[in-house]
């Protein structure tokens, strides 16, 4: 077969660039297309946004950064960005500065969107017992609230507070932390505070640092049981007997005696606040009745930080919350009788603090175990449904029952009946007292002189007022 014979092509013959060949000037333009890539990818970013990612590492727990007097965070798990030049850089726990420089970022400029520069900034604390005991406090204040909510949800969590302390006293240097963790046990009312309890021991004894008390024991030893609600029941097993007081220049003066506080009561979180206590509750004695609006305004006229006008100064240094003397106006030109309320713990110390000096004595708030004897004594006396207390008996206290509720000097810590705390001198801050005797509101069949009542320091109530006590 014979092949046909392709025409003729005329050769294609690209035209030259500036003098240069095809594949020159095309490899020439890809080159320049690489290089405004790479400049644009790798040198551009790092022109415009130079900088270094920057850890902030601390052995201590929630410590915050602020970074050129901007809060940025925590130390935990942090990475955060920071530009370059100098910055000042401070850390904070429990309000406090701990650590503090000038932190100086380069300008790293190549492939910086690929290649993150890091740096790392650790924060020196060792043997640092001031910064422990901040961190002690605070974890007591935190747990004291935490230890109010018995059963947490998957939308409430707790934070492992007893957790971070432990990690706090490793990295400070603490050595012995039994009496601290005691007194810490013995708000313990969930099995989610335990387990945080479980998990600080364990790092507790990773450090070789000693928590173990013959106190502590015994009262770890009772926490599973004390968190089942199917627990034994404890008895009373005594009669109180109150010898009736003497009355002295206004004031019922009780004797010596012994008296156990409380009632029977489940050995678990639902009978902690009643659990009986034996009590040798020291001569004392007792004003006739509770301070009155009237008796408030004259401490106020002498006192003005405490006037109602001064609340937002008030509020502001923790004293009083905002309903302090709310719907009330005590004045000196009306000798109203009614009972002061609305008013706090720290406002009752205050008032009792200057009646002593004016009196030259040395008042103060009845303690529980008193306001219980004093409660027996008027065992017989009819429960006061208002404001405005009937009672023509002169030989007792009036309104011990009802009327409001009565603000102690007493602390209230959940387990401290169960651990022996309640018998003992307590050197650590807390924050909520017991109140005691129910108020006009409560119904009458259901408040007995056991049952005890709590409120926060500052937090002031329509329903609780105070009387002054004394020791003889």
């Amino acid at each position: 077969m014979k092949k046909d014979k392709l025409p003729e092509v005329e050769k294609v013959v690209l035209p030259k660039f500036l003098g240069m060949r095809p594949g020159k000037y095309i490899l020439i333009a890809l080159v320049i297309v690489i290089l405004i890539l790479f400049f644009l990818i790798g040198i551009l970013p790092g022109i415009l946004n130079g900088g270094r990612y920057v850890s902030f590492n601390s052995e201590l727990s929630n410590v915050g950064i602020i970074l050129d007097e901007k809060y940025i965070g925590s130390t935990e798990g942090s990475r955060i960005f920071v530009p370059s030049g100098e910055h000042r850089v401070e850390f904070i726990k429990d309000s406090e500065v701990i650590y503090s420089e000038t932190l100086k970022i380069d300008h790293p400029i190549v492939l910086t969107l690929i290649f993150k520069r890091t740096l790392d900034v650790n924060v020196p604390v060792a043997n640092n017992k001031e910064i422990y005991q901040r961190a002690l406090i605070s974890t007591i204040e935190q747990i004291e609230a935490y230890s109010a909510i018995t059963d947490y949800s998957e939308f409430y969590n707790y934070p492992p507070l007893i957790e971070n302390l432990a990690r706090d006293a490793a990295s400070c240097g603490i050595n012995d932390v039994a009496e601290e963790l005691f007194f810490i046990s013995n708000f313990i009312t969930s099995n989610e505070m335990k387990l945080d309890l479980d998990n600080a021991i364990k790092l507790f004894e990773d450090n070789n640092i000693n928590y173990k008390s013959d106190s502590f024991n015994n009262l770890y030893s009772k926490l599973d049981d004390i968190l089942d609600s199917n627990s034994d029941m404890v008895y009373l097993n005594t009669i109180n007997s109150v010898n009736l007081p003497k009355k002295e220049n206004n004031m019922f003066v009780y004797d010596e005696t012994e008296f156990t506080i409380g009632s029977d009561s489940l050995v678990n979180i639902f009978g902690i606040n009643t659990y009986p206590v034996k009590q040798v509750v020291k001569p004392f004695a007792v004003s006739t009745s509770y301070v009155s609006e009237y008796d408030y305004a004259l401490f106020i006229s002498e006192n003005p930080y405490w006037a109602k006008s001064n609340i937002d100064t008030l509020i502001q240094d923790g004293m009083v919350d905002e309903y302090y003397l709310a719907g009330i106006f005590p004045s000196v030109d009306n000798k109203s009788l009614l009972p002061i309320r609305n008013v706090s713990w720290y406002a009752a110390n205050a008032y009792c603090e200057w009646l002593s000096k004016k009196d030259n004595e040395s008042y103060r708030l009845l303690s529980e175990a008193e306001w219980e004897v004093v409660a027996a004594s008027c065992e017989n006396k009819n429960y006061s449904n208002s404001l405005i207390v009937i009672d023509n008996d002169e030989t007792l206290p009036k309104g011990v029952k009802g009327c409001l509720w009565e603000l102690t000097s007493t602390s209230y810590i959940p387990l401290s009946r169960i651990s022996g705390l309640y018998n003992s001198d307590i050197s650590y801050p807390t924050t909520d007292v017991v109140i005691k005797g129910g108020s006009f509101i409560n119904n009458s069949t259901t408040i007995k002189p056991s049952d005890v009542g709590v409120i926060e320091k500052k937090t002031t109530s329509e329903y609780t007022g105070f009387r002054v006590a004394k020791d003889i």
